[in-house]
């Protein structure tokens, strides 16, 4: 059984809600790189207390939440959830709270719980995920799982357990290229089967050479002698 439960809404805002600490602001720059949960990417002075953000189908409007804090990894079956996804945060202790919409009061759904200090595993699972970002009455309304417990030892830092939505799809950012750059070989010769940096660039779509690259030379720097 959770040690605490909550029902309720939720305004988010720009596509987005945070957990986070008691008096915490509202907000964050970051959507996750997975299209669903993950921490900020950095730590900034207005963002202080925010440990983790959830991305939302929806922009500015209410979702529905269920959020439970237990004392171990819960059984829970995802088969009626469209996107589900787990990470390891660290929780500086004290009250949490999911944050939405910077109002007057900022809108908050509190979790009821003194958490200790320590490293845990938060699952998010979602689903009426790409209903639009502003629905009409009487459309789904966007509807998430927010479970938060202590982390095992071998707990992994980001676990993406299901990803079936267009929402998903379109906030998730994909790897950075991987580029392996090959010396030219070293002496007077024409170089033949020495791979340079501006052809290995060169491959890489909409991805532009440095200045004194040039595409088309054999040399780092012809363009510049």
């Amino acid at each position: 059984m959770p040690t605490t439960s909550i029902t309720g809404l939720l305004i988010v805002e720009y596509n987005r809600f945070t957990l986070a600490t008691a008096g915490a602001p509202p907000g964050c720059l970051d959507l996750p790189p997975n299209g669903l949960l993950g921490v900020p990417a950095e730590s900034r002075p207005f963002e202080e207390g925010t440990v983790a953000v959830v991305a939302t189908g929806v922009s500015s409007d209410a979702v529905h939440i269920t959020a439970e804090t237990w004392p171990a990894q819960p059984p829970t079956d995802l088969s009626s959830w469209q996107d589900a996804g787990v990470i390891t945060l660290d929780w500086p202790g004290g009250p949490a709270s999911l944050l939405g919409e910077d109002a007057s009061p900022p809108a908050e759904l509190p979790l009821g719980a003194d958490l200790p200090a320590g490293r845990y595993a938060l699952l998010v699972a979602g689903t009426n995920r790409d209903e639009g970002e502003a629905r009409s009455e009487g459309m789904p309304v966007e509807t998430y799982l927010i479970q938060l417990w202590p982390a095992a030892d071998d707990q992994p830092h980001e676990l993406v357990l299901k990803a079936t939505s267009a929402t998903t799809a379109l906030w998730r950012q994909p790897p950075p290229p991987r580029i392996v750059v090959q010396p030219r070989a070293v002496g007077g010769g024409d170089g033949a089967g020495s791979v340079g940096v501006h052809q290995v660039l060169g491959r890489l779509p909409g991805l532009r050479c440095p200045a004194g690259v040039s595409r088309s030379s054999s040399h780092i720097g012809d363009d510049a002698r």
